[in-house]
């Protein structure tokens, strides 16, 4: 009975807030692999809803040497290495530090695009970042809370 009582003792320790705490944590490990999966996203013409971004002016194919088709963003990489990856106590937030950042957003509204869903993960992305990546630490997480 006094191993019952320990592990009973060990479990109050895990309250709501500390367990939403170390989850947020094993998310924000894995910053870099978030940040490359919607630099990749970008680079493919996709937002978070896997929607296209607005396709690229004929002027900027021509004068500019842009590729036909739907805006990467791609142009020094200054917004791509901008892109950071920060949780809260709730969820993950994404932004870019670049300042072009503002205008880009300003652009991509006027363009009939959102401006809101251009940085975050699209449900594949997701889906592959908790399989691949999170999966592990949080059942290693919870096996830990639950051993005896």
């Amino acid at each position: 009975m006094a191993g019952l009582k320990a592990h009973l003792e060990k479990l109050k320790a895990y309250t709501p807030e500390r367990v939403a705490d170390d989850l947020m944590a094993i998310l924000q490990e894995q910053e870099e692999t978030v940040t490359n999966m919607v630099t990749d996203q970008l680079f493919q013409g996709k937002d978070s809803e896997n929607k296209d971004l607005p396709e690229y002016s004929p002027v900027s194919v021509g004068a500019f040497g842009k590729r036909p088709g739907p805006w990467q963003l791609f142009e020094t990489g200054d917004f791509d290495r901008g892109i950071v990856f920060q949780t809260t106590k709730e969820k993950g937030i994404f932004e870019s530090t670049d300042g072009k950042t503002p205008q880009i957003f300003e652009h991509l509204e006027a363009k009939g695009g959102n401006s809101d869903t251009l940085l975050g993960l699209n449900s594949e992305n997701r889906k592959e970042l908790a399989q691949e990546y999170l999966k592990e630490k949080t059942v290693a997480y919870f096996r830990q809370i639950l051993a005896v």
